[in-house]
């Protein structure tokens, strides 16, 4: 509408009059005038609320238009037009500019072809994509060596085949696919299935190449089935022999017996769900073996090792000296974890007809119990049978004593046989089980050294031989985590007595994805409750160094970042040594830090010490910790009020996924609350790949240097006038391919808006070259702009600091980006959100094994967390101290600290922020570092101020200014 003075637009405009258009520029050099100026009748202006006025306007010669050519035109004064009645037509000769705003793309689903139609294959489209080649089989199979391919009918009698379909798979095609008689075996990329022939021929080629949408039929070569790193290799080798999913007992000791029959050794075997034989074979029988059809994969034996080379307030608040869980009550009462390492010194009685004795008191005051007290230390509730046996025996126990609950140690298995309790010179076994749930007197409230869930119980499986060495790993990963799912053998959860946290501080130097990378996410897979955190390694800083299995799908892989003691680097740094991904077909690793570097638990060797330790097998416990405190929030009935009721026991899974009050979450969930939870770190070795420089792409997220970075669980899980909310979905039911789910969100400005979609995927084919089988994809679509009305689409994993550190963390929208087809775990995070209602789509983009379960954790602002109170009255700065040096209270241990670096703390009485301000002379302070969360603005409020200053000039005097302010500024 026009403003007070406006002319009509198709007047000439006089040189007193300045008539605005509020959406159009149009130039007088493009107007053509069609209606001669002197005939021109002014319409009524519209109605306006300024008061009427008078224009005069004086006589105006116009020239000539450069492309319209006018006589000149002598226009009378203009009546006196009150306002009020005035009304403006539409503008007819004056076009508004076209302006074309694209359709924004959403996630490219593919159209669901029909069932009955059969297109033309297009050569180049899709891929059969294994670990020995990649090919399309339409352009041509691949060239193996002759020993490892079937002949046509060897393969006929193997039986085993690839059959690829056109498009992504619909149940319909796999129902149709089972119903032939075939065993489906497992998803192969692209599109394809790994196939059994029933025996009897009833099914032939020719009938799975009929059905509609196949693309494609082939045999599963024996080259399929075999580790590239065997191919250059010979002599004798101690081999992994993996047999295909449904495998018999029959099938297992035929294999056996042709291992046998070569000359070979079986080592170990392990049946039921993961079917597994140890063998020792010369590889010229390597063919031979691969040629069985029940076997799915052959791999040498990896070497395992341990991953050793302040934490507290660091992973629960970012806050120095702030432990928001423990303050509410988050213990892990309740909750049993497992940790398995080098062994647990708990028990010490000479007098005991048990060979397991650890040196007389030696037993660590942290995990012992005592008869009322007394000297006569206790047991386990529950142990091995057969300690010492040739068999590993990862399933036998029995109880040798009467129950005697013990306080810290519900279960202990010895997988060595060598009645060591932690007879490794490091003491590994105790400072990692320590990390988790250690608790010294007083008993039952956290205190230096104590674990994460000082209050949860221990499963300890000892797997450590002398010197460190992990001898006691069983075959199969997936019967080591079995052992400890259903210790008491009800079959149903038990709370204090059952695990379902397991901590494994030990991997492979090898950056595969094979045998024990499936056993744990097949386990997981059928146990959907058991959370299984890995270390990522200490081989960093360079791209690919981290190793089996921190590079599974449905595990927590943790990198260590520095803790809030290491002054010359702080906690918004990846430690040196923590090893980067990604995972060998891409995905990233790691998936969360925690800190890594001088952590302090129990030692070994003394019966009340403590000890430090560095290497992200410490990192690993401390987040097993916390996903333990995760658990018993939602055991204990804390979400979503943030108090805890306990009147319901956490004895399964709701079905619904729509959670009220205490239910047992699963794994997924357990881990899309902690990468909720994760903040972003800024400082060095947090890149893809910082092998030639610490500081390159600093602050990349998420990365494989840091994953979604370093766990602050106060940001996620909501305790009561929290200032933003808790929302979580455990989707049991799940999606097919081309499902989709939408969830719909009133949200606030001023928190962010973030949301985390995990889930526990299918298992993959040991050969597979990409380990994704169902793939879920994230979506969240804003409300309209409140300038445009327009909507924007953000897609999962598509940040602003994706490819390099500079950015703020926040997602994109699309057109920038893809989906992800990769990871497992997917984030869109909005820093400043747009108040109104936010749509949330989980979409089921191809899953060959569905349906496939999923849980969504999302945070945003609470419109009723109280303001912070505002008395007018400034924070009271006291207690400043200068500190070139780190002394522990209690342990006094001191860590050098460069000239360039000094740490200054101060308390205030109230809340407040952390700046220090420096310079080279008193009241010139032009530098000023900051000890802040990055995350939210009340994350810097604390009252106990640390700031780590580093890169001052070396040997120059600077001085320095303090400043602290409230929440009411």
């Amino acid at each position: 509408m026009a403003g007070p003075g406006a002319v009509p637009t198709d007047i000439l405009p006089l040189p007193t009059v300045t008539v605005p258009l509020p959406t159009v520029t149009a130039p007088l050099p493009t107007v053509t005038v069609t209606v001669p100026l002197p005939t021109v009748t002014v319409p009524p202006l519209p109605t306006l609320p300024p008061p009427t006025v008078t224009v005069p306007l004086p006589t105006v010669t116009v020239p000539p238009l450069p492309t319209v050519p006018l006589p000149t035109v002598t226009v009378p004064p203009l009546p006196t037009v009150p306002l009020p009645t005035v009304t403006v037509p539409p503008l007819p000769t004056v076009p508004l500019p076209t302006v074309t705003v694209p359709p924004l793309p959403t996630l490219p689903l593919p159209t669901p072809p029909s069932p009955t139609a059969t297109p033309t294959p297009v050569p180049g489209e899709l891929f059969i994509r294994l670990k020995i080649a990649t090919f399309d089989p339409l352009v041509g199979e691949p060239d193996l060596p002759a020993s490892l391919r079937y002949a046509e009918e060897a393969a006929a009698a193997a039986g085993t085949y690839l059959v690829q379909f056109r498009n992504p798979i619909l149940p319909a095609w796999r129902a149709a696919l089972a119903a032939t008689g075939v065993q489906i075996v497992n998803y192969v990329p692209d599109h394809a299935y790994l196939v059994r022939l029933p025996a009897d021929g009833s099914v032939t080629l020719a009938i799975l190449s009929a059905l509609p949408n196949v693309r494609w039929v082939g045999p599963f070569h024996p080259a399929y089935r075999v580790s590239p790193m065997l191919l250059d290799q010979q002599g004798s080798r101690d081999l992994r022999v993996k047999l295909l999913p449904g495998a018999t007992r029959t099938e297992m000791d035929i294999t056996a017996a042709a291992v046998t029959s070569w000359g070979g050794r079986v080592l170990e075997r392990s049946s039921g769900n993961f079917p597994l034989l140890i063998v020792r074979l010369n590889l010229a029988e390597l063919p031979n073996l691969a040629a069985i059809p029940a076997v799915e994969w052959i791999e040498p034996v990896p070497e395992r090792v341990l991953h050793n080379t302040n934490a507290a307030w660091t992973v629960q608040s970012g806050q120095l000296d702030h432990t928001p869980l423990w303050d509410n009550g988050l213990s892990g009462a309740g909750q049993v974890a497992t940790v398995a390492d080098t062994g647990l010194d708990y028990w010490a009685d000479p007098t005991d007809p048990d060979p397991w004795t650890s040196n007389l008191g030696l037993a660590h005051w942290a995990y012992r119990d005592t008869i009322d007290g007394g000297v006569t230390w206790l047991k386990a509730d529950y142990e091995m049978t057969t300690p010492g046996s040739g068999n590993v025996n990862v399933r036998p126990f029995q109880r040798n004593h009467a129950s005697t609950d013990h306080r810290k140690v519900v279960a202990y298995f010895d997988l060595t046989g060598d009645g060591h309790y932690d007879g490794g010179p490091s003491g590994h076994g105790d400072h990692v089980s320590g990390s988790v749930a250690a608790d010294a007197p007083p008993y039952g409230q956290p205190d230096l050294g104590d674990g994460m869930a000082y209050g949860a119980r221990l499963a300890f499986q000892d797997v450590g031989t002398d010197e460190d060495g992990l001898g006691g790993l069983p075959a199969s990963m997936y019967d080591m985590i079995n052992q400890v799912y259903d210790i008491d053998e009800d079959g149903a959860y038990t709370a204090h007595t059952d695990a379902r946290v397991h901590s494994n501080s030990w991997g492979s130097i090898l950056n595969v994805t094979i045998l024990d990378a499936q056993a744990l996410d097949q386990f997981v897979w059928e146990h959907p409750d058991m959370i299984v955190t890995v270390s990522a390694g200490n081989g960093g800083p360079g791209a690919g160094s981290v190793g089996e299995p921190a590079t599974a799908k449905n595990n927590i892989a943790v990198g260590g970042n520095y803790n809030g003691g290491q002054y010359y680097s702080g906690p918004d740094s990846m430690t040196d040594f923590s090893s980067h991904g990604p995972s060998s077909d891409g995905r990233r690793k790691p998936d969360l830090s925690a800190p890594g570097a001088i952590n302090l638990s129990p030692d070994s060797d003394t019966d009340k010490g403590l000890q430090t330790m560095q290497g992200t097998s410490m990192s690993n416990p401390l987040l097993a910790g916390v996903a333990t405190q995760v658990r018993q929030y939602f055991c204990d009935g804390y979400y979503p009020d943030g108090v805890a009721d306990r009147s319901a026991a956490c004895s399964g899974m709701d079905p619904t996924g729509e959670q009220l009050g205490a239910f047992n979450p699963t794994a997924a969930l357990v881990k899309a609350v902690m990468t909720n939870g994760a903040r972003r770190l800024t400082g060095q070795y947090t890149a893809d790949d910082n092998s030639a420089d610490p500081n390159v792409n600093a602050g990349q997220w998420p990365s494989n240097g840091q994953g979604w970075g370093r766990i602050v669980l106060d940001d996620a899980l909501y305790f009561p006038d929290d200032s933003r909310l808790l929302w979580v979905k455990d989707d049991a039911t799940g999606l097919n391919t081309l499902d989709t789910a939408t969830y719909t969100f009133t949200v606030p400005s001023g928190q962010p808006f973030k949301v985390v979609l995990a889930y526990s995927d299918y298992y993959a084919l040991a050969g597979n070259d990409f380990q994704l089988v169902d793939n879920l994809d994230l979506q969240v679509t804003s409300p309209p702009d409140p300038i445009l009305p327009l909507t924007y689409t953000y897609l999962g994993n598509n940040m602003d600091t994706q490819t390099a550190g500079a950015g703020n963390g926040e997602s994109l929208p699309v057109p920038v980006g893809v989906p992800d087809a990769l990871n497992n775990v997917e984030v869109v995070n909005i820093l400043n959100p747009t108040a109104g209602v936010w749509t949330i789509t989980v979409l089921g983009t191809n899953v060959p094994e569905g349906p496939q379960p999923y849980a969504l954790a999302v945070t945003y602002g609470n419109p009723a967390a109280p303001p912070p109170p505002a008395d007018g009255i400034p924070p009271v700065i006291s207690n400043v101290a200068f500190s070139p040096d780190f002394v522990y209270a209690g342990q006094t241990m001191v860590e050098f600290v460069s000239d360039d670096t000094a740490v200054i703390t101060w308390q205030t009485d109230e809340p407040a922020t952390s700046f220090v301000h420096w310079g080279p002379t008193p009241g010139t302070y032009p530098n000023t570092i900051s000890h802040a969360g990055t995350a939210f603005p009340s994350a810097d409020l604390v009252t106990n101020h640390r700031v780590i200053a580093t890169g001052l000039p070396v040997s120059t005097t600077v001085y320095f200014q303090l400043e602290s302010t409230d929440a009411s500024g």
